[in-house]
C-alpha cells in the first residue's frame, strides 16, 4: 500500500517511479556494518541495476563494449 501511494504521488506530478529488481530490498548479507550501508559488491551491483533501469528513461543505451567483471559475492545475479 505504501509503495503504491508513493508511486501515485510521482505519477500525479508527471514523474516516473523507478523500481529496481527485488524492489530495492536486499538480504542482510548485502550489508557490512549497518542496515544502511551496502557492502562494495552490492553497491556495484546496485549501481549497475540503476544504470540499466535509467537508460531507457533517459533515452540512452547501455554500452555494448567489454563488460566489467560481475560484482563478487553473487550480488549481480540477485539484482536481475
Amino acid at each position: 500500500a505504501t509503495r503504491a501511494a508513493i508511486r501515485a504521488v510521482y505519477a500525479e506530478n508527471g514523474a516516473a517511479f523507478l523500481e529496481l529488481p527485488g524492489r530495492s530490498l536486499y538480504p542482510r548479507r548485502a550489508f557490512f556494518d549497518s542496515p544502511e550501508h551496502l557492502s562494495e559488491p552490492w553497491q556495484i551491483a546496485h549501481s549497475r541495476a540503476l544504470a540499466r533501469a535509467l537508460a531507457p528513461v533517459l533515452g540512452e543505451t547501455i554500452s555494448t563494449g567489454p563488460r566489467p567483471p560481475p560484482a563478487p559475492g553473487g550480488a549481480e545475479a540477485a539484482l536481475r
